[in-house]
């Protein structure tokens, strides 16, 4: 019977961890995309429903409506949120699938998981820039979870609130 040698497992640990952080990572990102999407729309129907409306009597006020919709659809357009959303939905997944087949592969030599660890690599040759203290976000939640608290890294509340939006060093 095959047993794993503390370096296989250690590797092999850590290989998993790529996974599920960059997994954690990306469906994080995938609902911050998809609810920018929603809310240009919602944002977006109700400007136009206000231009149309006959509650609004002057033109000005109408144009202000019409200004709003354009306002808010642009950058629906502009940044694709569907699209990121989309895209980083398919980078979880794969990152997902990589660490059921690494889980379902039973016990490993150290050829075997090298080959595990150069395929999570590739895939992150093809997603976007990480931004750090998400990322960050994402490993004190796998941290917590997994009770190693002693790992976790304090991030402020400005960056945990706009860790989306700007790439702040941790």
């Amino acid at each position: 019977m095959n047993e794993w040698s503390d370096s296989n497992w250690e590797l092999r640990h850590e290989i998993i961890q790529k996974c599920r952080i960059s997994s954690l990572y990306h469906r994080k990102r995938e609902r911050f995309f998809a609810l920018c999407d929603k809310l240009s729309v919602s944002l977006s129907l109700i400007a136009g429903a206000s231009a149309t409306t006959e509650l609004l009597v002057t033109t000005e006020a109408k144009a202000m409506a019409g200004a709003v919709v354009v306002l808010v659809t642009m950058p629906s357009i502009v940044f694709s949120w569907t699209d990121k959303a989309r895209s980083h939905a398919l980078h979880a997944s794969k990152f997902i699938a990589l660490e059921a087949e690494l889980e379902g592969a039973g016990v490993l030599g150290e050829s075997a998981l090298h080959t595990f660890k150069e395929r999570a690599l590739k895939l992150d040759m093809d997603e976007p820039t990480q931004l750090s203290a998400l990322t960050r976000i994402c490993q004190n939640e796998l941290s917590f979870a997994s009770g190693n608290k002693s790992n976790m890294t304090e991030i402020g509340f400005f960056k945990r609130k706009f860790a989306h939006f700007f790439d702040f060093p941790v």
